[in-house]
């Protein structure tokens, strides 16, 4: 949570990676006008080292932002299989 509106896909991935290996590919909510980062971006791990790694970095600062880093939760009546950021 709270990434620059410039950020990528590839410069979540390159971030994330100093972790451990990522599962698939991160994800990023997009405005829908004008395909910029709305801030908020998904990356799945694909040990529990690197997600408790990730999460140790909760605070640290990318792109002169300080970013929020949690557990994705999934909402409620939420279709099957998806899940959101607090």
């Amino acid at each position: 949570k709270y990434l620059p509106q410039w950020t990528s896909e590839a410069d979540l991935r390159r971030l994330f990676e100093e972790c451990g290996p990522i599962r698939g590919e991160p994800v990023l909510m997009r405005d829908t006008t004008t395909g910029n980062c709305k801030g908020v971006g998904w990356v799945t791990f694909e040990t529990e080292e690197a997600f408790n790694a990730a999460l140790s970095w909760d605070g640290s600062e990318f792109g002169g932002r300080h970013l929020q880093i949690s557990k994705a939760t999934v909402r409620a009546g939420a279709p099957k299989g998806t899940a959101q950021a607090p």
